[in-house]
């Protein structure tokens, strides 16, 4: 399981420096733009590079961080509803179960006979086990505990949306007393 976790932090780490170098090739375009304005739209080499590293993060590096992180939420014995209670896509089940596959057996409770699974049936032991996970329904009970923490959430929400408001308003009345304070001397 080790080894997921490195991949997981890794990809991390990837979207994190793609998402740096495309800022920084967006910044460039614009400065080439605003410096040769009658250049920009012969050449707009610099922002399909940025749109580029966009999509390699969003596409590639984001669903390969979500089937890994599946995959170790399934190996550590944590819920698919709980993982993921809201969702727009499927996962890709076939990829999260290969990652699975991958991983060494001694993470699995149930047998323990060697490093690797190599056994057939603990293959299909672990596949029977991987597809009632992701095929679970989720119970009353988690649906009302799930809509406690929405509404806890929602006026939680709400109350910084109100010290928001009340500290720019604050800021706005102290800024119109010093104005006129300036004005009036």
């Amino acid at each position: 399981m080790y080894k997921l976790k490195c991949k997981i932090g890794a990809l991390a780490a990837e979207a994190r420096f793609t998402r740096k170098q495309e800022r920084r090739e967006m910044k460039n375009a614009r400065r080439v733009d605003a410096k040769f304005p009658d250049t920009a739209p012969n050449n707009p080499g610099r922002r399909i590079r940025a749109l580029d590293m966009r999509l390699h993060r969003v596409g590639t590096i984001r669903i390969t961080a979500r089937t890994a992180l599946l995959a170790y939420a399934f190996l550590r014995g944590k819920p698919y509803l709980l993982v993921e209670r809201k969702c727009y896509r499927k996962p890709r089940w076939a990829e999260v179960e290969k990652e699975i596959l991958r991983q060494d057996i001694e993470t699995f409770p149930r047998r323990n006979r060697g490093s690797l699974m190599t056994n057939v049936e603990d293959v299909e032991w672990v596949k029977d086990v991987f597809r009632e996970w992701k095929d679970a329904k989720a119970t009353k009970a988690m649906k009302a505990k799930w809509r406690k923490q929405d509404a806890a959430n929602a006026r939680t929400q709400e109350r910084q949306r109100e010290m928001r408001k009340k500290r720019g308003w604050a800021a706005r009345q102290s800024a119109l007393a010093d104005r006129e304070a300036v004005e009036g001397r």
